[in-house]
């Protein structure tokens, strides 16, 4: 997911003005907080998981075009997570489900900004 929140501001980015400054603020603190998130909870995926997505919401989501996306992805995330903290699929099929889900959100972000360019 990690490629995902980075991936999402640089595209905000491209759209100058205010929202560009706003973007890359809130990529910044999203980045801080999200380690930060890591940092409290390593061994406990679904804490984590729903630390990061308050991160994004409260500084990606105001700045990202597809909020209906960026949901997906956190109940994806969170889905996973608690998979994974159920010793119900190991750390390396949470990862590849979790890139999984990365390449969806973007490559749907792929073809909506494709579509608002016709």
């Amino acid at each position: 997911m990690r490629r995902v929140w980075i991936v999402l501001p640089l595209l905000l980015a491209a759209c100058g003005g205010p929202r560009e400054e706003g973007s890359v603020e809130g990529k910044k603190r999203y980045l801080a907080e999200k380690a930060g998130c890591e940092a409290r909870y390593p061994n406990a995926m679904v804490q984590m998981s729903d630390c990061r997505a308050a991160a994004a919401n409260a500084f990606i989501r105001p700045w990202y075009r597809y909020g209906d996306l960026m949901s997906w992805a956190q109940t994806k995330r969170r889905e996973l997570a608690l998979k994974l903290d159920r010793r119900q699929i190991s750390r390396a099929e949470f990862d590849r489900q979790v890139a999984r889900a990365e390449r969806e959100v973007e490559r749907e972000e792929n073809r909506r900004n494709d579509e608002s360019h016709r």
